[in-house]
């Protein structure tokens, strides 16, 4: 195996561009088994020798969203060990990740890492790397696996102990089926345009940087990926050997990853947007990575090239043959036609659905038969992916039956519900159907670029639309019912009356799942469930759980949550001040607001139209009642109730106007 560090220019090897899908390895160095938020499985850290597992509880990881804090949180520990796993030959991204758990200051933690005796890490401090302790940092090494195993081997300094979180591998061999539609499919000429167009958006990146930090440009290319005004891909020259890794990353290793990469030399460090002019280069083409003329980025934003000779004379490198050239470029496949047109097909979708979002305040549309509503598809065969062999409707076929074909019997996968237009190259929006396409499929993605995707890539990528859990909310106040909002819209049939369980926690009874219905609020990422079985549609007093498990809902490409819920609430009819008590305060409120009030907390305990007679009777057949709450850990809200998602931090959403969340200790 070798190991390539980007940080140094050296002699490339020769490489196997063309492969089968190679797997990818992740791997949670703590112990546990842990499923990121991106949906990749972490196996438990066997590969390892030596140190020993730490488990410390779960502590908020800086750079890092979702349930990652679990995986920096848990790491191998010891003065030295190893870890070897075996893994078919070809060429790999690795990232180590490291977040310090316990040290403050510099100097206080330094190891080194090797990668089968070479040295990939000297005296890494993860506090001076990564700025703080409690904050993730990853870094990015080329592999070249030649001996059917990967390597690694960890040491402390000064009687030390070396530490690492998590270990991860992705190919970067481009498989024979999407070789045909990757950049190995290019001439020169095509690789010349293709360079200058990322340098032409890397400009753009820097000075959307540079206006949101009083014109002064990033110290380099990492951080602008770490603001979040660029993509990874843009860093990877397809002039260069540079292949890109292929599976899904989370946003710190593809920090790690554009950090490790010198395949254009930055120029702007230290400088401000009032020092650029059309003649002051900002960035250019490594001239040691690629042969011929050089394209540079100049202060105005505009690319051009050079002559390697011109290009050395006013930057001030040496003009010189390249010391690290691409290797031949090997010969490829032709393209499928039909992939291509499917690519087509879905890049019209993406400018429909942007056209849709610019008249509808940023959203993407519910369905994807909303564009042939407005018109801004009128082709149905956009719809049909070109490799089925699927027909669209027949002329005589009524509006609606189109509409209806659309949404359910067409060949694309339409995840973008929930969504807005301002989404990334990391969102999909839309896919073809892994089911008819195994060896892999097309996906468009958020900024509107389609690509190919070999099938275990392609499931990672499925794996990222799962709906997510936003916030949820008990509420008595209008009408006695869950409300949910996800991340994505769900395929309405997978919401069921039985998927929420309604626990009483008095009497630890389950409610009837036929007392329960569930319906859609305004779109189909937010849902809600109410009791409609029960007298008068409220539940009785008492205080409850409600409980969604992970895996209650899908989305239109079967993906499920990876999450679940519980929320603890509590009913007291005529406790109009939510005090767990009524009272004479309750009867006041009830009387100011008679004839008028239209909600719980004005008096209208029926929840039919305004204040009346009737909620008087409600609050007088409980008057004096409680319901105290079911132990130390009870809470309470104001409005709504304790919520707590399944291996998440407890979050909420306001589905009401001037939600209060109020725990037993004081406001929130």
């Amino acid at each position: 195996m070798s190991v390539r560090n980007r940080s140094v220019i050296e002699a490339i090897e020769p490489r196997v561009l063309l492969a089968g899908d190679l797997p990818a390895l992740h791997v949670s160095a703590g112990g546990l088994q842990i499923v990121d938020s991106l949906g990749r499985t972490f196996t438990s850290d066997a590969g390892f020798l030596g140190g020993s597992e730490v488990q410390s509880p779960t502590y908020d990881v800086a750079n890092v969203s979702g349930n990652d804090d679990t995986l920096f949180s848990t790491y191998r520990s010891g003065q030295s060990f190893t870890f070897a796993k075996s893994v078919p030959n070809g060429h790999y991204a690795l990232w180590l990740e490291f977040a310090e758990p316990t040290f403050t200051s510099v100097g206080q933690r330094m190891f080194d890492v090797s990668l089968e005796g070479a040295t990939a890490l000297d005296n890494f401090d993860i506090v001076a790397a990564a700025g703080a302790n409690h904050t993730a940092i990853a870094k990015a090494f080329d592999v070249n696996i030649t001996d059917g195993e990967l390597n690694l081997s960890f040491a402390g300094e000064n009687g030390g102990e070396a530490i690492v979180s998590g270990v991860v591998l992705v190919p970067t061999d481009v498989p024979d089926v999407a070789a045909p539609y990757s950049n190995l499919n290019s001439n020169d000429t095509a690789r010349v345009v293709i360079s200058q167009s990322q340098l032409a958006s890397i400009g753009r990146s820097l000075f959307l940087y540079a206006d949101s930090f009083k014109g002064h440009f990033p110290s380099d290319f990492a951080a602008v990926e770490a603001f979040g005004a660029s993509t990874h891909t843009l860093y990877a020259n397809p002039r260069t050997s540079t292949l890109l890794p292929r599976g899904e990353l989370t946003r710190v290793e593809r920090v790690g990853w554009v950090a490790s990469r010198n395949d254009y030399i930055y120029l702007g460090a230290g400088k401000r947007t009032p020092d650029m002019t059309a003649n002051t280069p900002l960035a250019y083409e490594n001239p040691n990575r690629e042969t011929g003329d050089i394209s540079i980025l100049w202060g105005d934003g505009h690319v051009s090239s050079m002559t390697r000779s011109a290009a050395a004379a006013l930057i001030g490198f040496p003009d010189a043959p390249p010391s690290d050239p691409p290797p031949p470029w090997p010969t490829v496949p032709p393209a499928d036609p039909k992939v291509l047109q499917s690519q087509q097909n879905l890049r019209a979708i993406g400018t429909a659905i942007l056209y849709w979002g610019d008249e509808n305040r940023g959203n993407d549309p519910e369905r994807l038969s909303f564009l042939y509503t407005a018109g801004l598809i009128t082709d149905l065969d956009t719809f049909i992916d070109p490799r089925s062999t699927t027909q669209p409707p027949s002329d005589s076929a009524s509006t609606q039956e189109k509409l209806d074909w659309i949404d359910h019997h067409s060949d694309y996968f339409y995840v973008g519900e929930g969504l807005r237009i301002s989404s990334t190259a990391y969102d999909l929006v839309v896919s073809e159907k892994l089911s008819l396409h195994p060896e892999g499929i097309n996906v468009l993605l958020g900024d509107g670029h389609a690509e190919f995707r070999e099938s275990r890539w392609a499931q990672e990528t499925l794996a990222t639309s799962a709906p997510l859990f936003k916030g949820e909310n008990f509420s008595i106040v209008n009408d006695n019912s869950i409300g949910i909002s996800l991340s994505r819209g769900i395929d309405p049939a997978t919401a069921t009356d039985n998927d929420l369980q309604v626990t009483n926690l008095d009497t630890g009874e389950v409610l009837d799942p036929s007392k329960i219905s569930a319906f859609f609020g305004s779109s189909l990422h937010t849902l809600g469930f109410n009791f409609p079985g029960c007298p008068n549609g409220i539940l009785p007093d008492g205080n409850y759980r409600f409980t969604l498990a992970p895996g209650a809902f899908a989305n239109p490409a079967g993906v499920v949550t990876r999450d679940g819920f519980t929320i603890d609430g509590y009913v007291l009819a005529g406790d109009a001040d939510r005090n767990r008590i009524v009272d004479i305060k309750d009867f006041n409120i009830l009387a100011a607001h008679f004839g008028f009030g239209s909600n719980f907390t004005q008096g209208n305990f029926d929840y039919v139209d305004n204040v009346s007679i009737l909620d008087f009777n409600i609050l007088a057949a409980n008057f004096g009642k409680a319901v105290p709450a079911p132990g130390a850990r009870a809470m309470m809200f104001a409005i709504s109730t304790t919520s707590k998602p399944i291996a998440s931090t407890w979050s909420r959403i306001d589905l009401l106007h001037d939600a209060e969340l109020v725990h037993s200790s004081g406001t929130v």
